[in-house]
């Protein structure tokens, strides 16, 4: 069986046999894959410390038929922060959780991976309180959207296409200002707000 090294982010763990758990790994290049450490359950266990969600690490594996395991791990950064505080330990796991649903099983993800690490080191810092954390989830979420093509169009009308840059030019002659449309999917121009709303579509400023 081959050995081989990955680095990357713990999305979660899971409760595997008598004594061992199933890792789920997010790496820039290898993508999410799935792997056993033995013993991790065990209280003198050298996997159990390193192999905790939410943390960076560096990996050794070998390479199983079905399931891959662990060899060595070593900690990067532990992120103790979103697992000691109640507010960030939710956050941390709703950011995990999506990350696992939109990366599929070995499918190189680099973009997601940064911004998943980089969410961490965010919220790891920011202050425990209900506002900062929800502030760097949405942030988080929009992002996430649209590395995946699903994100909002805040850079063009998102009914005529009209550029975000050429609204300078028209508004002198136009009334109203931009505004944010879920129905449209982000942003729409003067001219589309202030058009007719139908079945009951509209916009907010």
């Amino acid at each position: 069986m081959a050995n081989y090294k990955a680095t990357g982010l713990i999305l979660k763990t899971r409760d595997f046999g008598e004594s061992d758990r199933i890792v789920t790994i997010l790496d820039p290049d290898l993508g999410k894959l799935e792997a056993v450490a033995r013993g991790a359950r065990r209280t003198r266990s050298r996997l159990g410390g390193p192999c905790q969600p939410f943390s960076h690490n560096q990996f050794l594996l070998w390479q199983g038929r079905s399931l891959d395991g662990i060899i060595q791990c070593e900690v990067l950064d532990s992120f103790a922060p979103l697992r000691d505080d109640l507010f960030k330990l939710a956050a941390a796991s709703y950011i995990a959780e999506l990350v696992d649903e939109v990366v599929r099983e070995k499918d190189p993800s680099p973009e997601v991976f940064g911004l998943t690490l980089g969410t961490f080191r965010w919220l790891a810092e920011v202050d425990a309180a209900p506002g900062p954390v929800t502030h760097v989830l949405r942030a988080f979420e929009v992002r996430l959207l649209t590395l995946v093509g699903l994100g909002p169009s805040l850079d063009s009308c998102a009914t005529c296409g009209v550029p975000v840059e050429s609204w300078a030019d028209q508004r002198a002659g136009q009334a109203g200002t931009l505004a944010f449309s879920a129905a449209a999917g982000g942003i729409v121009c003067p001219a589309c707000r202030a058009a007719p709303v139908q079945d009951g579509e509209g916009a907010d400023p």
